[in-house]
C-alpha cells in the first residue's frame, strides 16, 4: 500500500528522520514501535494501519514543530529535559503517549506564550 505522497515508506523514513534530527532508534521510541519494525519498513515492508497512522501523526507534529522551533535545533531538543514537561524530555513525553502535551506547547508558542 502506498503512503500519503505516493512514495513507499522506505523512501520517506530517511527524510523524516533527517528532518526530525533523530536516529532511527529515537524514531522507533517516538512511534512506540521496535527498532526492528523501523528496519523492516526501511527494507520495504509496509506497516500496518495503526503504524501508518502513527507515522502520519508524527509527520504532522514534526511539520508543526518546525514552524516554532528552528529545524536545526530539533535534534538536541528531543532529548533535553523541559520544565514545562515536568523535567521529562519531549521524546519521553511521546513515548508515554502524551502527544497532546507537545501539541499544546506548539499552540502556546504560536499564541505568543512560553508554553509553561
Amino acid at each position: 500500500m502506498k503512503t500519503v505522497g505516493h512514495d513507499h515508506l522506505s523512501e520517506q523514513l530517511p527524510e523524516l528522520v533527517r528532518r526530525a534530527g533523530m536516529s532511527y532508534e529515537m524514531l522507533a521510541r517516538a512511534l512506540s514501535v521496535s527498532r526492528r519494525s523501523v528496519g523492516m519498513w526501511l527494507a520495504g515492508e509496509e506497516p500496518g494501519r495503526l503504524n501508518r497512522v502513527r507515522i502520519y501523526e508524527f509527520r504532522r507534529l514534526l511539520e508543526a514543530l518546525c514552524k516554532v522551533i528552528k529545524p536545526e535545533k530539533l535534534g538536541a531538543w528531543w532529548e533535553r529535559p523541559a520544565p514545562n514537561f515536568g523535567g521529562s524530555t519531549p521524546l519521553q513525553v511521546l513515548e508515554r503517549g502524551e502527544v497532546d502535551r507537545l501539541w499544546r506547547m506548539v499552540w502556546e508558542i504560536r499564541a505568543g506564550n512560553s508554553g509553561d
